[in-house]
């Protein structure tokens, strides 16, 4: 059976496999549990899987945005999908299930995607989302 659901700390190993498809770094399984407890608690963040005869083969997680100068908006956070099952479908319903979530709480619905994903690119255009901006990231760490 295919179902695609909220998340659960259950669900943490089956996450982190598909995880690893996309080249997200490979964290220990008490870092990946942390990280998926402290989303699974927030008020601002959702996580739905795909699931398929109880395997997880896709996740998407989803935030809420809150702006000093601009208006709240819903945000594609990650979106993974196990590569042998890369355009099954799986990722168009994941990402429908956000935009309809997005809809219900009256929010836009946005995603940020490397410029160098040409496939990620064309796939979210197919889903109707346009180029609002490019932007380079800048990140402070400390030494």
């Amino acid at each position: 059976m295919t179902t695609v659901r909220e998340a659960s700390i259950e669900d943490v190993d089956g996450i982190s496999q598909v995880s690893s498809y996309l080249g997200y770094t490979q964290s220990s399984r008490e870092e990946s549990k942390k990280r998926l407890e402290e989303v699974l608690a927030s008020h601002t963040d959702i996580v739905w899987i795909y699931e398929d005869d109880t395997r997880i083969k896709g996740w998407i997680h989803v935030f809420v945005a809150l702006r000093l100068a601009s208006a709240k908006f819903a945000e594609i956070g990650g979106l993974v999908v196990d590569q042998s099952y890369r355009r099954s479908g799986i990722g168009r319903k994941l990402v429908e299930t956000a935009i309809r979530w997005s809809e219900q709480n009256n929010l836009s619905l946005r995603v940020r995607c490397n410029s160098e994903r040409k496939e990620a690119n064309k796939f979210y255009k197919s889903l109707g989302f346009k180029v609002q901006k490019t932007q380079i990231v800048h990140e402070q760490t400390s030494s």
